[in-house]
């Protein structure tokens, strides 16, 4: 990490919120709809949502298009967070108050529509401490392309060796690398399984990426 760090973009789904078993739910009941059973959320973690139905449906003889089933998943994901909450993760409110009294901005680079970004960030109370974000079809590609970075990045208008990214899985640390930012892999709660070897540094607890973001300060 050269120089100081001006801004931290962080990753949606599975860093500011453990979202992912509810994301895993929505897409069995979808599946399962449709008479599909057997399905391995660990291998998705990280894919973009059109990416990953697109899969699916030529795999299993689908009768929808990925925009649809898109829909159809967000529509269980915000029901799911209306009837049993959502949380963010733990130490988050910690770490963001620490880079934001050190004057270092916030933003996301999120795979997922914003439709869900939005309910998402509202439903865990931060949505107004990222200024900066981009979702899904906001940027010409989706993670593992560098696009969603890069466009959260001239948004702010900071360089890329001026900012770090927070991600829980490969495909997000290949999009933040390629944008060139310094990288941290954080292993969420709920999937300690992913490939973080692409990453600068890799932390279990968030509170730990605030003494590396900090750090060059």
């Amino acid at each position: 990490m050269g120089g100081r760090i001006k801004m931290v973009v962080f990753d949606l789904d599975g860093v500011i919120l453990d979202s992912e078993p509810m994301h895993s739910r929505s897409i069995i009941r979808l599946l399962e709809g449709y008479g599909v059973f057997g399905f391995n959320p660990a291998e998705n973690i990280g894919m973009s949502s059109e990416n990953m139905w697109k899969r699916l449906i030529e795999e299993n003889h689908i009768p929808a298009t990925p925009e649809q089933m898109v829909e159809q998943m967000t529509e269980l994901d915000e029901e799911e967070m209306r009837t049993c909450g959502m949380q963010e993760s733990p130490h988050l409110s910690a770490l963001l108050d620490k880079l934001e009294e050190n004057g270092i901005l916030l933003g996301i680079a999120s795979s997922s529509e914003r439709r869900f970004v939005d309910a998402a960030l509202r439903q865990v109370g931060v949505i107004d401490r990222f200024p900066y974000t981009l979702a899904g079809s906001e940027a010409p590609r989706k993670k593992p392309a560098p696009d969603l970075y890069l466009g959260v990045l001239k948004k702010a208008g900071i360089l890329p060796q001026e900012a770090a990214a927070v991600e829980d899985s490969a495909t997000g640390l290949m999009a933040a690398r390629e944008a060139g930012l310094f990288c941290i892999g954080y292993r969420s709660p709920s999937d300690g399984t992913q490939d973080l070897s692409g990453a600068d540094a890799v932390v279990d607890d968030l509170l730990e990426a605030a003494v590396l973001l900090l750090k060059a300060k």
